[in-house]
């Protein structure tokens, strides 16, 4: 099975529940990768992509 390039997880600080629930990805995981690129919470979050290669990128609010 193939997936897209990228699947959002995160669009304006709104966890996309569906999108988590499709590849497996509990909030706690998520958090902890947030916290891994140094910010706080979801408010610093513009929007978060699960990469084809499984990490996990994020597009901080300017």
């Amino acid at each position: 099975m193939t997936r897209e390039p990228k699947l959002k997880l995160i669009d304006n600080e709104r966890f996309l529940r569906r999108n988590m629930r499709q590849e497996f990805v509990t909030e706690e995981e998520l958090m902890a990768q947030v916290r891994k690129e140094g910010l706080e919470d979801c408010r610093e979050i513009k929007a978060a992509f699960l990469e084809a290669d499984g990490r996990i990128s994020f597009i901080r609010k300017s």
